[in-house]
């Protein structure tokens, strides 16, 4: 059984010999514009100053020749941090090269992992330096992100629904880099290599976070936890600069080992960030500017509207209160299979002006469940009533805008069901009520209706279950479809008069409008008939 694995790999991995932990030797090398992109420097290659590279920990800048050195344990990593002027070398699999792992014996062999683990490095090289291609525009004033989280494939079949459908939809898009924020997988780790060779047909720059379904769960504890996706992957936390912002990924899946009640052998976890991964954001944070827009990204939540160990981060305040008082600060995160945007105020770590937190939606949306499209894809409607889909994040120097894209429509649903305002009209104790589902609505949102030419009236902001999603749910009735939840992005109003008889006989244009203070979030529409009115 997985657990007996489990506890004989934490016997083992015990009487490995304390030689194993070395102290940490001295990396240095050369990051340089690599003009002709053939990855080794020329003569006409000059090294770049003021370049950032980091250990996971500390954070160094390089000097005037490019030069930079830094202490490096075994197990460890080297990275650098792409400056914004600059592209990374791409691999056929559409992964940058940033790192170099530094693991002499590779992975513990008393670990006996199902998928493989990180392979052995052998020596600190005399030398590490990091190739970086010039843009020909050098730095941009503002830049683009495709966003993402869970495509969560558990087999071939799924991972061609993420081909057909999200890898489909950002091919070619006009993106400075791509971000998945975690659960690439659903812990068949063996259907990376397929991932990858998806995913260098695409033309974006991929960078991930790690999620739960990526851990090797026969790992007694955390820090064998993410052996195979180091392998693929590299650092689970890392950096770039991407026009005039700082991204920040930070794995905060802390694994606390097998669980034998649990199925496949999964192990339990909870949301943490630990001291090494706030040494490193205290660190990087010091080299940049505090008007500097800034985007941190994890899998589990920073904070969740059911709050619980294994949907959010315990000590998010302690990473909030690295970012409070920076004027422009987006976190993202993935892993609920529901929306939801919450503000991180003091109880939360920052007393200044709150900190955003976006919950995306997921590519998977409902884990791949439900009734299947003509195309025979699943619909996989979320437990909020948002549907599967991604995000373009639109940074500039003065903030963000995250604009949701969906995939997928339902059958039988109304032709607007997933415009950014998706309206429902409700018949409750002979009233007529309105509702407005804004996946990328928060606290801040407000949404006015207007019937015809009339005022402008508000609606409030309920936490209920979203009536359209009941209904649908209800009327395609599969077994593995989760069923709806209450959601923090839903919006009610009860129409004028019983049966609409304050309104003149016939049908009338309702119209409902979403803004947050910054920006409008989209406009839905619909049409409602009065047979009795005056």
């Amino acid at each position: 059984m997985r657990w007996c694995a489990t506890w004989a790999a934490a016997l083992l991995l015990a009487a490995l010999p304390a030689a194993a932990e070395t102290a940490p030797e001295t990396a240095t090398g050369i990051v340089f514009a690599d003009a002709d992109g053939d990855g080794v420097q020329g003569t006409g290659d000059a090294g770049l100053e003021g370049v950032l590279v980091s250990n996971g920990r500390d954070v160094v800048t390089t000097g005037a020749d490019g030069r930079y050195s830094l202490p490096v344990a075994a197990p460890g990593v080297v990275f650098v941090i792409k400056p914004a002027a600059f592209d990374l070398p791409m691999g056929a699999d559409g992964l940058p090269s940033f790192h170099r792992l530094h693991v002499p014996d590779g992975t513990p062999e008393a670990l006996d992992l199902t998928y493989a683990g990180q392979p052995a490095t052998g020596p600190l090289p005399e030398r590490i330096d990091f190739p970086l291609l010039p843009r020909p525009d050098g730095a941009p004033e503002t830049a683009t992100g495709i966003v993402a989280a869970d495509p969560q494939p558990r087999d071939h079949r799924e991972l061609d629904f993420v081909r057909d459908s999200f890898l489909r939809s950002v091919t070619g898009l006009p993106a400075d880099f791509a971000l998945v924020a975690g659960d690439i997988m659903y812990d068949d780790l063996s259907l990376l290599p397929r991932y990858l060779s998806l995913l260098g047909a695409t033309g974006q720059t991929w960078f991930h976070v790690p999620g739960n379904h990526e851990l090797n769960f026969e790992s007694p504890d955390d820090s064998h936890s993410l052996e195979t996706y180091r392998a693929f992957f590299g650092p689970p936390d890392h950096a770039f600069f991407a026009g005039p912002a700082l991204v920040i990924a930070l794995d905060n899946v802390a694994y606390e080992g097998g669980d034998p009640a649990r199925p496949k052998g999964a192990g339990r976890y909870h949301g943490a960030v630990g001291p090494e991964q706030l040494a490193f954001v205290t660190n990087l944070l010091a080299h940049v500017p505090p008007e500097m827009p800034v985007v941190v990204a994890t899998h589990i939540p920073l904070k969740a509207d059911r709050e619980a160990p294994h949907r959010s981060t315990a000590n998010r305040a302690e990473l909030v209160a690295l970012l409070c008082g920076r004027p422009h600060v987006l976190t993202l995160s993935g892993h609920l299979h529901m929306a939801e945007r919450h503000l991180l105020g003091a109880e939360d770590g920052c007393a200044e002006a709150p900190v955003p937190h976006w919950v995306l939606g997921t590519v998977s949306g409902n884990w791949w469940s439900g009734p299947e499209d003509a195309a025979g894809m699943p619909v996989a409607l979320q437990m909020d009533g948002t549907p599967r889909g991604f995000y373009l994040l639109a940074l500039g120097p003065d903030g963000f805008a995250l604009t949701f894209a969906p995939l997928g429509a339902i059958p039988g649903a109304p032709t607007d069901a997933f415009g950014a305002v998706r309206l429902f009209l409700a018949e409750e104790g002979g009233n007529a009520v309105l509702y407005a589902n804004v996946a990328t609505g928060g606290p801040q949102t407000e949404l006015r209706y207007r019937i015809g030419d009339g005022p402008e009236v508000a609606m409030e902001r309920v936490r209920y279950r979203d009536p359209l999603t009941v209904e649908i749910f209800s009327r395609l009735d599969l077994p593995d479809w989760n069923r709806p939840q209450p959601n923090t992005h839903l919006w009610r109003a009860v129409l004028p008069g019983e049966g609409y008889g304050e309104l003149p006989f016939g049908a009338h244009a309702v119209t409902v409008t979403a803004a947050d203070p910054d920006r409008l979030l989209g406009e839905g529409r619909l049409l409602l008939e009065s047979r009795s009115g005056p």
